[in-house]
């Protein structure tokens, strides 16, 4: 089967989804946030003329690979540390103070405190 990502210097473009994906850097890749700092960070992305934000859960569960562990991620994401990625989806309890978050080593979906630390790939809706 075809893959539907296509890589370019600084982002991985998602035929299938039209999102478009930030490339991680060796330095950014290593980079973790709480996720307000993981919310600027994406708003403040100036690659591709801007327009970034922090992924949904329902965004970032289209780059898990199920048949791939540790990164449990599809080629073009090899750069994926296996530890948890933010979501700007917020738990569903109210006034809840986490976030879900998906960890890259077996594609799990946990909650957590929106005050921890965890790393962060860019979406934007691609052309």
């Amino acid at each position: 089967s075809v893959s539907p990502f296509y890589s370019q210097n600084h982002t991985i473009l998602d035929k299938e989804t039209s999102l478009l994906w930030e490339r991680k850097t060796p330095h950014t890749k290593k980079e973790r946030y709480t996720v307000d700092k993981a919310l600027q960070y994406c708003e403040d992305l100036k690659i591709n003329g801007g327009g970034w934000h922090l992924p949904t859960l329902e965004e970032l569960s289209t780059i898990v690979n199920p048949s791939k562990v540790a990164p449990s991620t599809f080629e073009p994401f090899n750069d994926t540390i296996f530890k948890y990625y933010w979501t700007s989806t917020n738990s569903p309890v109210p006034f809840s103070n986490e976030a879900y978050v998906i960890g890259f080593r077996i594609g799990s979906i946990a909650l957590s405190p929106k005050v921890n630390e965890s790393f962060v790939r860019c979406v934007k809706k691609g052309k």
